[in-house]
């Protein structure tokens, strides 16, 4: 009876992994292809598309998960055990992020986009804050006060490594949309020197 639900509980992890390893796919396939870039957004839009869905989703996986996370600090140190919890808090929101707050953004995304169909583009010109022309070239620049990114076309990486980000901007063709975001259809990089 024991081998069986060893076996069962075995089967069991091994759905919750290939489940996991699908749901990081399907995040790297929308991140890189099918979500159009988004800037801005105000403090109800983080709370309400990432802050309550990650903090909903560690409750709902401490809750389910509450003995093997007890059994987890059996027999260590203060030290070590507050190393396990900041190991164990660090795994549980990246697996909300994941499960619970990606679903969550989608929906923000399909929401977001059919709102702003109609809505007229404008052009906004955003000073550039610095360049970044290390391994994964971006371009910082500030939007509304907070700073955002761009990638940066690796041809440029070599024209931008020594230059001063002053008197460059970015200039975003982009539609107001929901709670301060904006959604950005083109961007390009422009000089007033």
């Amino acid at each position: 009876m024991k081998q069986q639900r060893s076996q069962k509980g075995n089967g069991s992890g091994k759905t919750q992994y290939a489940l996991l390893i699908l749901v990081i796919l399907l995040f790297v396939v929308y991140r890189l292809s099918v979500r159009i870039h988004q800037v801005g957004g105000s403090n109800l839009y983080r709370a309400l598309v990432f802050f309550i869905p990650v903090a909903t989703g560690l409750l709902l996986l401490g809750y389910w998960q509450r003995n093997a996370l007890l059994k987890s600090f059996d027999g260590l140190n203060w030290f070590e055990k507050i190393v396990m919890a900041f190991l164990q808090l660090a795994k549980g929101a990246v697996v909300s992020y994941l499960v619970v707050g990606f679903p969550i953004e989608v929906a923000w995304d399909l929401v977001n986009r059919s709102v702003t169909g109609g809505r007229p583009t404008e052009t906004l010109e955003c000073p550039v804050e610095s360049f970044s022309t290390s391994k994964n070239p971006k371009i910082w620049y500030r939007f509304q006060g907070g700073l955002e990114q761009v990638p940066m076309v690796n041809s440029w990486r070599e024209l931008y490594e020594d230059e001063s980000p002053e008197g460059h901007f970015i200039v975003l063709k982009a539609r107001p949309a929901l709670l301060g975001t904006w959604l950005v259809e083109d961007w390009d990089l422009q000089s007033h020197r």
